[in-house]
């Protein structure tokens, strides 16, 4: 009870407090019996296996700082899963072939090459550099970036032929010296490289009496394109100069022969 001013007790008071006390303890103890039930719920549910934590979810829990490792290996290092493709692809976007190794990287031993435009059986892509794939009787890994889905187009040739051509070439040029005839050379080259073999063939003339060839030997024909090779030619010429100087001059050339026209031109002529 509370003495009033007026000397009355007000006897309502004691109750009022004790109500009021009673009210906070009994929303105490709701609250915390919900947080009980509510765990003893999430508990049942992981124990059952209704609810479970990832293994990334709890790396990215357990991470001080939000970022999941994976047992301290870097991104570069985490291979990732091979993507299955099991289809038919080719050999392209190389000069002349590709290496097939034992494993995926440049490290691996050597199976064999597999030449520009051949289908290949492609598994997997193992990794962002390597495919798995069978040719020929082999299973082992390219680089992807030379496995395409569109076969490249490959002109065939035949490597004697090839030889021949450059060799026949050399005898023309020889002839045309001797006897001022530049026919020849629309017959062997083209493009840019024809403008520049008529330039050399009349400034040689100018100078020169007569040409004799002691030796000649075309060889070394690889394919560096789908529709281009290379053939060396090894030779040796004797000038008669104007003045009649002879001298005997050793030269060696590489060839680049274009094919994609159905005929083979000369369309580089390089010293060497």
């Amino acid at each position: 009870m509370r003495n009033l001013n007026n000397g009355e007790y007000d006897t309502t008071y004691s109750y009022r407090t004790q109500k009021n006390g009673n009210s906070g303890l009994i929303i105490a103890v709701s609250v915390l019996a919900s947080i009980v039930v509510i765990g003893i719920i999430l508990v049942t549910l992981f124990l059952t296996g209704v609810l479970s934590i990832g293994e990334n979810d709890a790396d990215i829990l357990n991470s001080p700082n939000g970022v999941v490792e994976t047992m301290g290996q870097t991104p570069e290092q985490i291979v990732k899963q091979p993507v299955p493709v099991e289809r038919t692809m080719y050999i392209g976007n190389c000069k002349q072939s590709v290496t097939m190794r034992t494993g995926p990287g440049t490290n691996f031993d050597e199976i064999r090459q597999i030449s520009l435009g051949e289908a290949v059986y492609v598994i997997e892509y193992t990794t962002d550099d390597f495919a798995l794939v069978t040719y020929g009787g082999n299973r082992g890994y390219v680089m992807r970036d030379y496995v395409v889905s569109v076969r490249p187009q490959v002109w065939d040739y035949n490597e004697a032929e090839v030889q021949n051509f450059v060799a026949n070439s050399l005898v023309a040029f020889v002839d045309g010296i001797n006897t001022g005839d530049t026919d020849y050379i629309y017959r062997y080259f083209s493009g840019s490289e024809a403008d520049q073999e008529l330039k050399s063939h009349n400034q040689i003339y100018d100078t020169v009496l007569n040409e004799e060839i002691l030796s000649l030997n075309c060889h070394t024909v690889q394919r560096i394109s789908g529709s281009q090779v290379t053939c060396i030619r090894d030779s040796v010429i004797r000038v008669t100069y104007n003045d009649g100087t002879v001298k005997d001059i050793t030269e060696k050339y590489r060839y680049t022969i274009d094919l994609s026209s159905g005929k083979m031109y000369i369309v580089e002529l390089e010293a060497m």
